[in-house]
């Protein structure tokens, strides 16, 4: 199940409730919240921040900056310890002699704690841009603790909501469990929070589409691209058997039109070759997250296919395909 929310609506009710959040609370480790302001910063830019971001949250009695208590404040703006801007840092900082418990880490993993300058600025590295973004409250979403608690609301709201039903043309979907609800948000600056059954693997479907047109903009650009394929609304369904005035499917977001960009990309290599560069730009995608194939579904969907097959002779006799293209292989890619 799916919720649309109006980002407008959903804003003021954040500032409208926001007096009724509970204050920040103390973060964990040796560090206190503090507001980490350009004022911070040197007058020369960014090559103090580094040593700006150390003053203003280190231990004034030991000069050490606790990594842990950053980890859980860049936690609390919504940067996930697996966020791959952190990675050279959290490499840098593992440690085998202390373990640290920080939200979002799993219980096991073993850290420097306690940081002194020099380790830090040599540790941080890349990472100090995210960071002192974070810091600043300059991420898209500045008081992500508002918002959260507005999304886990509207979640929670919706939780009980149980029309609808699960796809049915393909029977293996058929057999989802329509109990299973979950909401996941990702803001342009990477703000990650989840909710319910987010561990349960889904079949992508139609929301491959977008990420499969982004792939041949971004290896074939959009003047070749658009050679085959239209930019404008079909008015039709989306399986409709039909093209536009020049021959060529109306959208890619549509089944003729994600079928024609599948055809496009890779087209001289093996399938399986193509299907192991499609899923390697899936996890770039998904930040090297999991990304998986359901064989299943895959073979369920082949054996119901007979309309895309039909899509796909349709689209072949009015030549809109690149040349020596596989009307075997190409569906099912």
């Amino acid at each position: 199940m799916f919720v649309k929310i109006s980002y407008s609506l959903l804003k003021k009710q954040i500032f409208r409730r926001s007096d009724k959040l509970p204050q920040s609370r103390p973060s964990m480790g040796c560090i206190r919240e503090r507001q980490f302001s350009t004022d911070s910063v040197s007058s020369k830019g960014a090559p103090h921040i580094d040593d700006a971001i150390f003053d203003l949250y280190k231990n004034t009695e030991t000069e050490t900056l606790s990594s842990s208590g950053l980890l859980k404040l860049l936690y609390e703006t919504g940067i996930r310890r697996d966020d791959p801007r952190l990675a050279n840092f959290l490499h840098a900082i593992r440690h085998d002699e202390r373990k640290q418990s920080v939200p979002d880490m799993t219980p096991t993993e073993v850290i420097n704690e306690n940081l002194d300058r020099e380790s830090f600025k040599r540790y941080v590295g890349d990472a100090i841009g995210i960071i002192a973004k974070a810091l600043k409250k300059q991420l898209v979403i500045p008081d992500w603790p508002a918002f959260i608690a507005v999304t886990g609301e509207i979640f929670e709201s919706c939780r009980n909501f149980n029309d609808g039903n699960v796809a049915t043309y393909i029977p293996q979907l058929a057999r989802s469990d329509p109990k299973h609800w979950a909401m996941s948000v990702c803001t342009v600056d990477g703000q990650r929070r989840s909710w319910g059954a987010t561990q349960v693997p889904f079949c992508l479907q139609s929301v491959s589409k977008p990420f499969t047109y982004a792939i041949a903009m971004d290896e074939l650009g959009a003047e070749e691209v658009h050679r085959y394929i239209g930019q404008e609304p079909s008015g039709r369904l989306f399986n409709e058997i039909c093209l536009d005035h020049n021959h060529k499917p109306h959208n890619p977001m549509i089944n003729a039109g994600a079928i024609l960009v599948a055809s496009l990309l890779k087209r001289s290599n093996s399938l399986a070759d193509r299907f192991d560069f499609a899923l390697q730009y899936f996890k770039r995608f998904a930040a090297g997250g999991f990304v998986g194939f359901n064989n299943a579904v895959f073979l369920s969907e082949r054996e119901t296919a007979d309309r895309n097959y039909a899509l796909s002779y349709y689209m072949r006799e009015h030549k809109c395909f690149p040349p020596k293209t596989s009307l075997q292989v190409n569906p099912d890619y």
